[in-house]
């Protein structure tokens, strides 16, 4: 099987994510815009999907940064 690497970089902290991922799911989640990640990546984390939306759609923001961001309250 193919494999690829797709990347994304966080646009605040500038830090780089990679995942390796079949070329030919890559392929159908980039060219199908009704495409669904996690449908096409069902077997992968969210952070790791994360950066494959960020890799495809230019905005991504590192799971540090998410949390910069958004502060969870935890009662």
């Amino acid at each position: 099987m193919d494999m690829v690497g797709v990347m994304a970089q966080c646009n605040m902290c500038k830090s780089l994510q990679a995942v390796d991922v079949p070329k030919k799911s890559w392929e159908k989640y980039t060219a199908d815009r009704n495409a669904l990640v996690q449908d096409i990546f069902a077997l992968y984390s969210a952070d790791e999907r994360e950066i494959l939306i960020g890799a495809d759609s230019g905005v991504y923001h590192c799971p540090p940064c998410w949390e910069k961001m958004i502060p969870w309250d935890e009662e």
